[in-house]
């Protein structure tokens, strides 16, 4: 099957049913039939023998077989079909770690920096960015809202951060050749200088 049609090979010419209903039934008309070519075979009802045919091809050459053989046998690729949120997903994954990868390096973090600054000023020419004064007074309330939700997954993020470090610098050391480093205080002396209880009094506020 070729571009989801069924073609009848006879005498190294191909055939292609013909759909219209005025033309007798099982006739198979040559696939170069609009070039002029008035080649055609019939077959029986089961189609497994030729009842009639014309097989005077003109108007053009015979097909080259290999390249047929080979459009058949090809198989369409399977497309990766990801719906709109992945790949935007996607998309600000990407520009996450591109990002990272250029505050990695100072001329490029300066340089983005000022292209980010000149962008802004652009758009706030052009009126595509508005200040909070400049919204009605519902506006400003969801523009407020969702300060306050990003502050807050903020806070939580820097919170969970330092909980981390804390159980990396306070744990254990791995093997006996691993060497602690004196400076950073171990379990025993947080507990008892009071440093605990003072760094949760700063993670609860």
């Amino acid at each position: 099957m070729i571009t989801g049609r069924v073609l009848l090979l006879v005498g190294g010419y191909t055939f292609h049913k013909a759909t219209n209903a005025s033309i007798v039934h099982n006739r198979w008309r040559c696939s170069s039939h609009n070039k002029k070519c008035n080649a055609f075979v019939v077959l029986t009802d089961d189609e497994t023998k030729i009842v009639r045919a014309k097989l005077t091809h003109s108007g053009h050459n015979r097909p080259r077989l290999k390249h047929l053989v080979t459009r058949a046998m090809v198989k369409p690729k399977a497309k990766d079909r990801k719906t709109r949120e992945e790949k935007l997903a996607q998309k600000r994954l990407y520009r996450r770690q591109k990002y990272e990868e250029i505050k990695k390096d100072p001329e490029k973090y300066a340089a983005q920096k000022e292209k980010d600054r000149l962008r802004y000023l652009t758009r706030k020419e052009q009126n595509k960015i508005k200040m909070i004064k400049d919204l009605t007074p519902r506006q400003q309330r969801q523009k407020r809202k969702q300060w306050n939700e990003n502050s807050q997954r903020y806070i939580e993020k820097k919170k969970n951060r330092a909980i981390e470090q804390m159980f990396i610098d306070n744990s254990p050391p791995t093997s006996d050749y691993e060497e602690i480093d004196p400076q950073v205080p171990q379990v025993n002396e947080l507990r008892c200088s009071g440093a605990t209880r003072h760094f949760k009094f700063d993670i609860s506020q």
